[in-house]
């Protein structure tokens, strides 16, 4: 074999080997992170809480385990695909939620309402809660047990009077020049604070309007 056949196919093999590095890498698909993981189980199941999330690298596989309802579970995910390889119940909880658990789930549920919860009483392994948002009272009735929200309501929502509108009712009780106007939240209900000066007395008056109802809640002289 001449040298120059020589130097050929080495050149040929190191461009097969590299190209096999190539393909096997192209085609190999990367393992998921912790953080995709955990996306796809609170897609899939949206448990109450995540305990703990493990890769075993042996394997190729996740497994986690999390609360959801009374149970307590054990999954096992493909490390790439993410699909499911097993799912097993490793306790059934039988005692009710702590008030603190259930006020949690009430948080997470509407989190985009802010609830401030107010009261809540067990009865017959079922809560139910008194709650409020910006001003409006509700209830909630939630099984004590898995924590599955039975029923809610709330107070339907009122129209928020405008700036004029609170001030007419300010003048209304108190004559005088208008200073400032604000709206405020005190002890969660919303309401406007509006400044009064030259009523009549030496003293400035701050009355504060329910902002949905107009009512007068109280009169402050400065």
């Amino acid at each position: 074999m001449t040298l120059i056949r020589k130097w050929l196919l080495l050149v040929a093999c190191c461009l097969l080997v590299v190209t096999g590095m190539f393909m096997y890498r192209w085609l190999q698909q990367e393992t998921l992170s912790d953080a995709e993981i955990s996306a796809i189980v609170m897609e899939r199941f949206d448990p109450n809480e995540m305990e703990s999330i493990t890769y075993k690298g042996d394997a190729h596989v996740y497994q986690l385990t999390f609360l959801k309802g009374s149970g307590e579970y054990e999954l096992t995910l493909d490390a790439t695909s993410g699909s499911i390889q097993s799912l097993r119940l490793l306790n059934q909880r039988e005692t009710p939620l702590s008030e603190k658990e259930i006020e949690a789930i009430l948080l997470k549920a509407y989190p985009e309402q802010g609830i401030e919860v107010s009261n809540m009483n067990l009865q017959d392994n079922r809560y139910y809660v008194d709650y409020s948002v910006d001003g409006r009272v509700g209830e909630v009735e939630v099984d004590a047990v898995t924590g599955h929200i039975i029923r809610t309501s709330l107070e339907e929502e009122q129209a928020i009077l405008s700036p004029d509108q609170a001030i007419e009712i300010a003048l209304s009780e108190i004559p005088g020049t208008v200073e400032d106007v604000e709206q405020e939240t005190r002890n969660n209900r919303l309401v406007y604070e509006v400044e009064l000066e030259d009523t009549g007395r030496d003293d400035d008056a701050l009355v504060i309007i329910d902002a949905y109802t107009g009512e007068i809640i109280s009169v402050i002289w400065d």
